[in-house]
């Protein structure tokens, strides 16, 4: 009894698929690449693996008293976390030196939101004086 043709068990058609990912796999990182080399496509980036995907932010939630709601929080946000650890990972490997310039533009951006906070902050004392 003959295989039917693309089975998966025939290695011609586990060859093709393997063409097909790797094919896939340039693609999508031509793609990011590709945003990364915008300024929009940077600061989306950077919302999406940074604040959206808790990259930086505690599992932790002293708030839940419960013990199973507390370790049911904490799973959900390591798997987003995980999300943003990937996508992280993906992109300093397909472009470290945008993934560089991304952070360093955001630290930048970070720096003048802390000097605006400052000045105003200086100008409202001015002003009740």
């Amino acid at each position: 009894m003959s295989r039917p043709e693309g089975h998966l068990s025939d290695p011609g058609a586990q060859e093709r698929l393997r063409a097909l990912d790797r094919r896939l796999d340039a693609i999508e990182a031509a793609d990011l690449d590709e945003l990364l080399r915008h300024d929009w496509g940077r600061r989306l980036y950077y919302r999406l693996v940074f604040e959206m995907c808790l990259l930086e932010s505690g599992s932790f939630e002293p708030g839940i008293k419960d013990g199973i709601a507390a370790g049911l929080h904490m799973a959900r946000n390591e798997g987003i976390r995980e999300v943003g650890q990937r996508l992280a990972r993906e992109a300093q490997a397909v472009s470290p030196e945008l993934w560089s310039r991304m952070l360093l533009e955001r630290i930048a951006g970070l720096a003048e939101e802390a000097h605006q906070r400052e000045e105003a902050k200086a100008s409202r004392t001015e002003n009740d004086e």
